[in-house]
C-alpha cells in the first residue's frame, strides 16, 4: 500500500480533538446506582447539520423513544456493550421501528487513534451515507483489539476505509476536514453539559441516564418507555375521537335549529363553526392529550354555537 503520510494525519487528528481531554472508558451512572431522573425543561443537544454533519441515526424518529448511545472507538467496555447488546438492540427495537437509535462519538485515549477512527466512520458516512456510517463502525469494534493497540494501526484503519471504498487520497482529505472536528468536539461538549457525561459507553433513553446492570434491565428499561409512549399515543387518539364526536353531534343540533329557522345562512355558519370546534379540539389533543381540556373547550365552544344560532333564528 502507497503511503500517503498517515504520521502527520495521525498527529492532525489528534490535535483537532485535543480540546476534549480524556473521558474514562467505562460505564458512566448516576451516583445512587439509579437512572438518572430526566430534567422536564432538557433539551437533547442534537447537532444541527445533515449527512456527515448530523446525528448518526437508525430506526424510526417518530416512534416517541430515543435510545442515545456516548461511545469511543478505542473503548474496550464500548465494544463489549457493541457485541452483548446492539445486535440485539437493532433486532428488537430498531428495526421493527419501535425506538429511534443515535449513536454520537465520544473519543477516549489513546486520542490520535480514537479521533482518527471517529473521523473515519464521519468520512464514510459524507460518502455513502448513514449506513455506509454504521458498516465502518462494525468494522472498528470488530477488530478494535489490533488497530487500537498494534503499532500498524494507521494501515489496518486504511484497510478498513478501502472496504468502505474510500481510497488513501479521499480518507485522507476527509480526515482532515475542521468541520467534522468541530462536530466531535461539540458532542463531547454537550453530553457532558447536557447529560453529565464522563464515561464510556453511556446510555440515555428519553431523557434519562441508564445505569446498566444487565440485560434484562436494559430490555426492561426500553419495553417501559415504549409501553408509556403507546399509551400516550392512545389517550390522544381517544380525545380526538371523542371531541369531534361530540363536535359532530352539536353540529347536528345547530343544523336542526337552523332547519327550524328555516335559515340556510344559520346553517352554514354552524357547519363552518363546527369545523372550527373539530380541527381547535383536534389540535389540543395532540399536544396535551389531557381529557379535560378537550371537554372543556368542546362545552364551551358549542355552548356559544348553538346561543348564536338560536339568536340568529331568533332575529
Amino acid at each position: 500500500m502507497v503511503s500517503i503520510g498517515f504520521a502527520p494525519l495521525a498527529a492532525r487528528a489528534g490535535a483537532a480533538l485535543l480540546l476534549l481531554g480524556l473521558a474514562a472508558c467505562g460505564g458512566a451512572s448516576s451516583e445512587d446506582g439509579s437512572a438518572a431522573t430526566a430534567n422536564d425543561a432538557l433539551v437533547d443537544p442534537a447537532p444541527e447539520g445533515t449527512g456527515a454533519l448530523g446525528d448518526m441515526t437508525l430506526g424510526n424518529p417518530e416512534s416517541g423513544v430515543t435510545l442515545i448511545e456516548y461511545a469511543s472507538y478505542t473503548c474496550p467496555a464500548c465494544k463489549s456493550f457493541h457485541d452483548a447488546f446492539f445486535k440485539e438492540i437493532k433486532t428488537r427495537y430498531i428495526d421493527t421501528g419501535k425506538i429511534n437509535f443515535i449513536f454520537r462519538e465520544f473519543p477516549t485515549g489513546p486520542v490520535d487513534r480514537s479521533a482518527a477512527a471517529s473521523l473515519l466512520a464521519r468520512c464514510a458516512a459524507d460518502k455513502n451515507g448513514t449506513d455506509a456510517y454504521f458498516l465502518v463502525q462494525e468494522a472498528l469494534f470488530a477488530t478494535q483489539e489490533q488497530w487500537s493497540r498494534e503499532s500498524d494501526w494507521q494501515a489496518q484503519l486504511m484497510s478498513i476505509a478501502a472496504q468502505a471504498r474510500i481510497d488513501e487520497t479521499a480518507f485522507f482529505e476527509c480526515v482532515q476536514r475542521q468541520d467534522l472536528a468541530d462536530l466531535i468536539n461539540q458532542n463531547v461538549t454537550n453530553a457532558r453539559n447536557t447529560y453529565n457525561v464522563s464515561g464510556t459507553p453511556t446510555i440515555i433513553l428519553n431523557g434519562e441516564t441508564l445505569r446498566l446492570t444487565s440485560a434484562a434491565d436494559l430490555y426492561a428499561a426500553i419495553d417501559a418507555a415504549i409501553a408509556e409512549t403507546t399509551v400516550e399515543t392512545d389517550a390522544e387518539t381517544d380525545a380526538v375521537t371523542d371531541a369531534e364526536t361530540v363536535a359532530e353531534s352539536a353540529g347536528a343540533l345547530v343544523e336542526d335549529v337552523a332547519d327550524a329557522a328555516g335559515d340556510e345562512g344559520t346553517e352554514d355558519i354552524a357547519e363552518g363553526a363546527i369545523d372550527a370546534v373539530i380541527e381547535e379540539t383536534a389540535e389540543e389533543a395532540t399536544n396535551e392529550a389531557i381529557d379535560e381540556t378537550i371537554d372543556d373547550t368542546v362545552d364551551d365552544t358549542i355552548d356559544d354555537i348553538v346561543d348564536g344560532a338560536i339568536e340568529k333564528a331568533a332575529e
